[in-house]
C-alpha cells in the first residue's frame, strides 16, 4: 500500500491510488533553476506565421469551369498587348475574386493559353511590321538534322538502285542465254499447293 505524505494536506495513513514520486536531487535543482528564470519572452503568443491582416477579395477556388473561362478570356484577348496584370485584373473582375498572378500561372492550361496568345500577338505584330520571323535555334537544329537524314537516305537509295540495275542486266543476259522469252519471265507466280482440297 502506498501512503501520501502528510505535507500534501492529506491525513497520514490514507491510501492513494497514485504513487508518490520523489524527484532526484538533480531534477529538483533543475526545477528550481527553471522557476527562477521565469517565462520566456513571447511565450504564449501565436507564431508570426499567422496572417495578421485579412485577405483582400473573396476566396474563389479555380475549378475546371473557372479555368476554362479564364482560358477563353485569354484566347479572346482584344488588345495587341498581353500581360499577366491585365489578365489577373480581367479574371478578378469577372469572378469577383482576389487572385494573384501565381494563382493563375500555377495552372498549366492557363499558363499554356497565355503563352500561346502572347506568341500569336507577337507574330501578328511582326507580320504587320513586315518583319520576317526569325527561326529559333531548336527549329534550325531540327531542320539541319532532317536534311542530313534525307541526304543519307538519298545516297543509300542511289547505291541500291545501281546494284539492282546491275543485277537486272545480269538476269537479262542469263535469260537470253537460256532462251527464255519475256513472256516466260513475266508469268505470274505459282501458288503453292499443299495438298488442300476444296471439297
Amino acid at each position: 500500500m502506498l501512503r501520501n505524505v502528510s505535507s500534501e494536506g492529506f491525513e497520514a495513513g490514507l491510501e492513494s491510488a497514485y504513487a508518490v514520486i520523489v524527484p532526484s536531487p538533480k531534477e529538483a535543482m533543475a526545477k528550481r533553476i527553471l522557476e527562477k528564470l521565469g517565462p520566456a519572452p513571447g511565450a504564449g503568443r501565436l507564431p508570426r506565421t499567422i496572417r495578421l491582416r485579412p485577405r483582400s477579395g473573396k476566396r474563389v477556388p479555380i475549378t475546371k469551369l473557372v479555368e476554362t473561362r479564364i482560358r477563353e478570356i485569354i484566347e479572346e484577348w482584344p488588345n495587341p498587348d498581353l500581360d499577366w496584370g491585365a489578365v489577373v485584373a480581367a479574371a478578378n473582375a469577372e469572378f469577383r475574386a482576389g487572385w494573384k498572378r501565381q494563382s493563375l500561372a500555377n495552372h498549366t492550361k492557363i499558363q499554356n493559353a497565355f503563352q500561346d496568345k502572347k506568341d500569336e500577338l507577337r507574330k501578328a505584330r511582326e507580320v504587320a511590321a513586315g518583319v520576317a520571323p526569325k527561326p529559333n535555334d531548336s527549329v534550325v537544329e531540327y531542320l539541319n538534322r532532317t536534311i542530313r537524314a534525307l541526304t543519307n537516305e538519298n545516297t543509300q537509295l542511289k547505291a541500291k538502285l545501281a546494284e539492282c540495275e546491275a543485277r537486272m542486266a545480269r538476269w537479262r543476259h542469263n535469260a537470253y542465254l537460256h532462251r527464255m522469252t519475256i513472256d516466260q519471265l513475266d508469268e505470274p507466280l505459282q501458288e503453292n499447293d499443299r495438298g488442300r482440297s476444296d471439297r
